[in-house]
């Protein structure tokens, strides 16, 4: 069945819940029941409602607050205390009767509204004082509102004057007004309790009943806060309109058609009129002479935006610059009402402005365009203030604008947060850091190294602030590591010269009498074959230590043209020959360059390279990739090839798809014996010959990998401009002479070895085993020698010093210079000396003889 009425109760009486459950028990009824405020607010908004029913003794939301809520209004509303039980009969009978009507039973509503009770409900809960009183100004009916004024009296059937002794006349007076004249209208002052007095506005109107004068009936309302808040806002104004007049700016008061309503002192001293000559006109008419662009116009400006709008200008009329603030005011309704204009005069501050101005855009483009670094400022917290173009362009950005397209924090920028927690210590305990260094990573994730001077202060806002600047030292610091990685190796280089030079020392008896036993020994022997095997070692030991002085960059080069690819693809050809068919080899030959180098070095640094790749490739399943082009190198080259010539070069890249080198590992893989390799695979000293090789060739070899990502090895190596000849032809039989030679060398066995070679040769020899020994013979007879062969390093005089002693007495006499240790004398030294030859120990017997005739026959 349809419901025909729908009725909101907002109380939290029980009783008066059941008796209204008990007339909707029809079933034609929906009846809501809601027991606080904020409950029957939400639910008038839902839904719309026949009949309200608000109990006022529920305290919390006023009426007009669920009137307003309402979709559509109730048909009937009451609002009363519903405790009240004659009420609760009457909202009985009022609900049952528009229930009827609903229904179809249509009765009076006048005889409703009518009722005794209906009349005190509407009196009772009346906002204002409402009282009735009869002919004779006694008080009848009084509300409760009106019962405020005087609490403590007993109104029913009470005279004027016994109320209000002190006023009752007046208010009899006023009653016989009514009857005689009519309704009245009047304000009437009432001493209340502790002497305070209040102010009502009450109104008073004759009740006629069947055509004649009955009662008179009052509306009586307390104003006394009325009164006071319309003193104090006269007050208010008057003290607005001095304020107005002692202000010391051009202050303007406009209609909105711009029509000056008001002016000041200032303003009219100004233009030097009276406000009676400027009202009601246009303030165009004085301020821009007549000539003002509305585009522009604060006062537009201000009502079009509803806010304050300030703007400078130039006004003739009032001779200055000017700083113009014009504030729109609205009325109730949200029109422009008046135009607040306030105009100060700043000319001379315009004057200083525009001088700081000038002198704020050169420093701001020095700090801009700074070459010398970054500069930046940032709030404590990390947040940046302010960063020129060239500290933006170091964290990846290419302009200021781009950088601060949203807000940016220096913690993020770097890869250690913690190092900025330090440095920001640092700068709270001692006020400024110079010198900082940290590790930055930039938008594109790359990362780079920066040193920051960076100092605390407190900016023209009062903020607490770190500004300096910032350097990237990325290239500074590569350049730091590769030195102390030089330094590293050089130091290690001079350790492997010393004990070269012993191992030599021992070395080279051993391979000379294995050599002069050979000779006179029976041939196909025990014994021969024994000292072939004491010879074999001997030259293995002798290439170990070649190695070890490779790595030092002090052995003895065959240098010649060579065709880098041609020994590259023997050296790959000699590796398939072992290598699983699972490791695919790719070769991109470009270059057809010649290097100038030693074979066997050169074919050392391929094999070395190759078989790395190759170990370092896991389960014997990957590819090696050989690259070989030219390159052409320009001033100054960055990054790894810093410290390379400008000039042709070989490339050589060697990458492989191995397990790759952590990063802790991949500065140390060009040290002698650094390996990741087990005991028994390596003795890592392979790429650290080749990086001797390479440096001795003022080429350059980098390495790039990471765990998972394999490994690049990069070689350059300096190319030839044309081919020479790649071949060198050697007479393999040994060359003697008659010649009478000094020989020198604290070594006895050397000494004894060597002489037994140089006899066997046919010459002549004499020996010493120290240098002064050999300069106090030869001062005594210098033409008894064709040639002196001295060892390098020996006690009370090199064989250095020997030579120059030699050289003073005989400028021509040849000397060739033995030595275990090759760095201990330059090339370019000796020739400056005068010295024709230099050997690195041991030497053999071939090399040696042919060295003596090389040197004896160029005298000739």
């Amino acid at each position: 069945m349809e419901r025909l009425i729908k009725i909101l109760i907002i109380t939290n009486s029980l009783e008066l819940i059941q008796k209204t459950n008990e007339i909707v028990d029809g079933g034609m009824i929906d009846l809501v029941h809601c027991s606080t405020g904020p409950d029957g607010l939400s639910q008038i908004t839902r839904d719309n409602y026949d009949i309200l029913l608000l109990d006022e003794t529920l305290a919390g939301i006023p009426l007009t607050t669920y009137l307003s809520k309402a979709g559509q209004p109730p048909d009937l509303i009451i609002s009363c205390p519903l405790s009240n039980k004659t009420l609760e009969n009457y909202i009985h009978k009022i609900v049952q009767e528009l229930v009827d009507k609903k229904s179809g039973s249509i009765q009076e509503n006048k005889a409703l509204f009518s009722s005794t009770n209906l009349f005190d409900a509407f009196m009772e809960n009346l906002p204002v004082g409402a009282f009735i009183k009869d002919l004779d100004s006694n008080y009848i009916y009084v509300n409760p509102q009106a019962k405020k004024c005087c609490p403590q009296a007993d109104w029913y059937k009470v005279a004027t004057v016994d109320i209000f002794p002190e006023v009752g006349r007046e208010l009899i007076s006023h009653d016989r007004e009514v009857i005689m004249e009519g309704p009245q209208d009047y304000i009437q002052k009432i001493s209340g309790e502790f002497g305070r007095d209040r102010f009502y506005r009450t109104v008073k109107f004759p009740i006629v009943h069947e055509g004649e004068i009955r009662y008179i009936g009052c509306i009586s309302m307390d104003i006394t806060k009325l009164l006071a808040t319309e003193k104090e806002l006269l007050n208010s104004r008057r003290e607005w309109e001095n304020i107005f007049q002692a202000i010391g700016h051009v202050a303007l008061i406009l209609d909105p058609d711009l029509n000056i309503i008001n002016a000041n002192q200032a303003a009219l001293g100004r233009l030097g009129l009276t406000l009676d000559q400027i009202q009601k006109k246009r303030c165009i008419d004085f301020f821009s002479d007549g000539q003002c662009d509305e585009k522009y116009c604060p006062m537009k400006n201000g009502f079009l935006l509803e806010d304050a709008n300030a703007s400078e200008m130039e006004m003739h009329a009032l001779g200055g610059v000017f700083l113009v603030k014009c504030t729109p005011v609205f009325d109730g309704d949200g029109k422009l009402d008046k135009i607040i204009h306030i105009a100060t005069e700043i000319t001379v501050r315009k004057k200083a402005e525009e001088a700081l101005t000038l002198s704020e855009e050169k420093y701001k483009n020095l700090i801009k365009n700074a070459l010398m670094g970054g500069v930046y400022q940032v709030k404590a917290q990390g947040d940046f203030i302010m960063a020129n173009q060239r500290t933006v362009e170091m964290l990846g950005f290419e302009s200021i604008a781009e950088f601060f397209r949203k807000p940016r924090n220096i913690i993020d920028f770097y890869v250690d947060p913690q190092r900025r927690e330090d440095l920001r210590k640092e700068i709270e305990t001692t006020g400024f850091v110079k010198g900082g260094e940290a590790e930055f990573k930039k938008i594109n994730g790359k990362k780079i190294w920066v040193k920051m001077n960076t100092r605390k202060i407190e900016n023209d806002y009062g903020v607490i602030c770190y500004e300096g600047l910032i350097e990237d030292i990325t290239e500074m610091k590569r350049f730091e590591r590769r030195l102390l990685q030089s330094q590293r190796i050089e130091a290690i280089g001079a350790l492997a010269g010393g004990v070269a030079h012993d191992f030599n020392n021992i070395l080279a008896p051993i391979i000379g009498y294995a050599e002069l036993a050979l000779e006179d020994c029976e041939k196909e022997g025990t014994i021969e074959s024994d000292l072939k095997e004491i010879l074999k070692a001997g030259k293995r030991a002798k290439g170990l230590v070649k190695q070890i002085l490779t790595f030092a960059r002090q052995s003895t080069q065959n240098m010649a043209p060579i065709k880098a690819k041609m020994v590259a693809k023997e050296a790959l050809k000699f590796l398939k020959s072992f290598l699983p068919k699972s490791i695919e080899i790719h070769q991109n030959f470009q270059s057809d360059a010649l290097i100038m180098g030693d074979a066997t070095q050169i074919h050392q640094i391929f094999m070395n390279i190759f078989t790395n790749a190759a170990q370092a490739i896991p389960d014997e399943i990957g590819v090696i990739e050989v690259e070989m082009i030219d390159v052409k190198l320009r001033d100054k080259p960055k990054n790894d090839l810093v410290d390379l010539k400008p000039g042709n070069y070989l490339k050589i890249s060697v990458s492989d798809t191995g397990q790759g080198i952590l990063p802790e590992h991949i500065s140390k893989i060009f040290e002698p014996y650094f390996t990741t390799k087990g005991r028994d695979q390596g003795t890592g000293m392979g790429l650290a010959v080749v990086h001797g090789i390479v440096k001795s060739y003022d080429g350059g070899i980098y390495a790039r990998s990471g765990p998972d990502k394999g490994t690049i090895i990069t070689i350059y190596l300096p190319s030839l401009e044309q081919e020479e000849a790649l071949s060198v032809i050697r007479d393999k039989e040994a060359a003697g002479g008659h010649e009478c030679i000094m020989l020198v060398d604290d070594e006895a066995p050397i000494l004894s070895m060597n002489r037994q070679i140089l006899e066997k040769l046919g010459y002549r020899v004499e020996v010493y085993t120290n240098g002064m020994d050999a300069f106090e013979r030869f001062k005594s007879a210098p033409n008894d020698f064709d040639l002196v062969i001295t060892d390098m390093s020996m006690p009370k005089m090199t064989g250095e010093l020997l030579s120059m002693e030699l050289l003073r007495i005989n400028a021509d006499l040849p000397i060739i210079l033995l030595s275990g240790f090759n760095k201990k004398i330059s090339s370019r030294m000796i020739n400056r000396i005068g010295i024709r030859k230099k050997a690195l120990k041991p030497v053999s017997k071939y090399d040696l003889a042919k060295m003596i005739r090389t040197v004896l026959d160029e005298e000739k």
